[in-house]
C-alpha cells in the first residue's frame, strides 16, 4: 500500500509539475548571501592543502583510516572485522582517536597491531586528514568505526585495484539496523570498469567516502573541510573527478550500521541552521577544483542537479522558508556558472529550468518527486 501511495504521488507530479505556472523568486543574490552567510565564514582549506605537499611513500598497498569518537559500543566489532582480513596484501590500520570521552581509548589499548593517534576533538575530517598524512600505503580506505567490513574486503578490493591499475575501487553495502536487528537495505550496481573520466556516469555512483579504495595519490592536494557537516561531498566534487581508471565490485563487502548515535542521522533531519553548511560547502569545494585545475565539465553539472536539487531540499526541509529560499537562490548562481550542455533526463530538465529562473516551488516539487524516486527504489 505504502509503494502504491508513492507511485500515485509522483503520477500525480508528474502531471502538475509541466503545467503549473510557477512564479520566480526576484531575491537578489547579494541579498540572500548577506542574510544567511554571516554564518558560514570561508574556511582556510588553501593551508591544509599547502601543507601536504610532500612525498608519498607507499611502503605497503593500503592504509585502512578509521576515525574514532566516543564509539565504544559498535568499536570493537568495526576493529575485529578489520584486524580478521584473509588476504595476501601488506596493509596498516590507523586509527584517529578524536578526543574520546568514553571507553573508546581503552578497547583501542587491546589492539596492538593497529596504529593509534590521540588527538583533541576536532571532528571527523580533521581526523580523517591526520590518518591520510600518516598513511603509507598505495591505496587507502576509510572504514567508520561503528561499521563492519566482510573478511575478504581487502582482498578483493585491492586484487581489481592491481589488476585494473584503478584509480578508485567501490562496492556494494548493506545497510544494518541495530534497533531491528537485520538488514534493512542493499546498495547494489553491476560491475564495471570505466576507463577515462567518469562523465555523466558520476551520479549512477554513490558518494560516500567509506566502502571502497581510493589510489593515494588522488588525496595528494586534497583534504576533507574541516568545521562543516556533510564533509563526504569531496568525494564526488573532487576525487571521482580526478579518477581515470575506476572500478566498481558488485559484492556485499561493506556493511553500515544504523543506530541512534550516528552521525549522518543526528544531522540527517534538523532545524539547525548548520544544514546550510551543505550550501557553503559545495561553494568551498568549487573553488577547491578550480584551484585544482578541474574543468567546469558535465559530471561536475551532473553531481550539481542533485546536490543543489534533491539533496539541498532533503537537508534544508526543517528550515524556515524565508531561509530555504535564500538558499535556493544562492544555488541558482551556482548552477548558472557552471552549466554545461548535455543530456538530461526528464527531472534533470526541470530542474535546470527551476534554477534558471528562480522557479522555487517548481525546485520544491521536482526534488520531492525524485526524493520519492529514491525511496519507492529503496521500499
Amino acid at each position: 500500500m505504502k509503494k502504491i501511495i508513492l507511485r500515485l504521488t509522483r503520477f500525480l507530479l508528474k502531471l502538475i509539475l509541466p503545467i503549473f505556472p510557477f512564479a520566480s523568486l526576484s531575491i537578489d543574490t547579494k541579498v540572500a548571501e548577506k542574510e544567511i552567510g554571516e554564518n558560514y565564514k570561508k574556511k582556510e582549506w588553501k593551508k591544509v592543502r599547502e601543507s601536504q605537499n610532500q612525498v608519498i611513500e607507499e611502503s605497503l598497498d593500503l592504509s585502512i583510516i578509521i576515525p574514532v569518537y566516543n564509539s565504544e559500543k559498535l568499536l570493537q566489532g568495526c576493529l575485529d572485522s578489520v584486524m580478521r582480513q584473509k588476504t595476501k596484501f601488506r596493509f596498516e590500520v590507523i586509527v584517529v582517536n578524536d578526543g574520546s570521552t568514553d571507553g573508546s581509548l581503552e578497547i583501542l589499548k587491546r589492539y596492538a597491531n593497529v596504529i593509534r593517534i590521540d588527538k583533541k576533538n576536532e571532528g571527523v575530517a580533521v581526523a580523517r586528514n591526520v590518518g591520510l598524512d600518516c598513511a603509507k600505503g598505495k591505496y587507502v580506505a576509510f572504514v567508520d568505526s561503528d561499521d563492519q567490513v566482510a573478511e575478504d574486503y581487502v582482498e578483493k578490493l585491492l586484487f581489481r585495484a592491481y589488476q585494473k591499475n584503478a584509480d578508485i575501487v567501490k562496492c556494494n553495502f548493506t545497510e544494518y539496523s541495530i534497533a531491528k536487528n537485520s538488514v534493512v537495505k542493499y546498495e547494489r550496481h553491476p560491475d564495471v570498469s570505466i576507463a577515462g573520466e567518469l562523465g555523466e556516469r558520476i551520479v549512477e555512483f554513490k558518494g560516500f567516502v567509506w566502502g571502497g579504495i581510493f589510489k593515494r595519490d588522488l588525496w595528494k592536494e586534497v583534504r576533507f573541510l574541516p568545521q562543516y557537516w556533510y564533509e563526504d561531498m569531496i568525494v564526488r566534487l573532487i576525487v571521482f573527478r580526478k579518477c581515470r581508471q575506476f572500478e566498481y565490485i558488485n559484492e556485499d563487502l561493506y556493511c553500515y550500521q544504523n543506530h541512534t548515535g550516528n552521525i549522518s542521522k543526528a544531522i540527517s533531519r534538523t532545524e539547525n541552521i548548520r544544514c546550510l553548511d551543505h550550501l557553503f560547502l559545495v561553494k568551498e569545494l568549487l573553488e577547491m577544483a578550480e584551484n585544482l585545475g578541474l574543468e567546469k565539465d558535465v559530471a561536475l553539472y551532473k553531481v550539481l542537479l542533485q546536490e543543489l536539487g534533491p539533496i539541498l531540499w532533503l537537508r534544508t526541509r526543517d528550515l524556515s522558508e524565508e531561509n530555504r529560499k535564500y538558499a535556493f537562490v544562492i544555488g541558482c548562481e551556482m548552477m548558472q556558472e557552471c552549466k554545461v550542455e548535455c543530456h538530461l533526463n526528464w527531472e534533470e530538465k526541470f530542474l535546470e529550468k527551476a534554477f534558471a529562473t528562480k522557479k522555487y516551488l517548481l525546485w520544491k516539487g521536482i526534488s520531492i518527486d525524485m526524493m520519492l524516486g529514491v525511496k519507492i527504489g529503496n521500499e
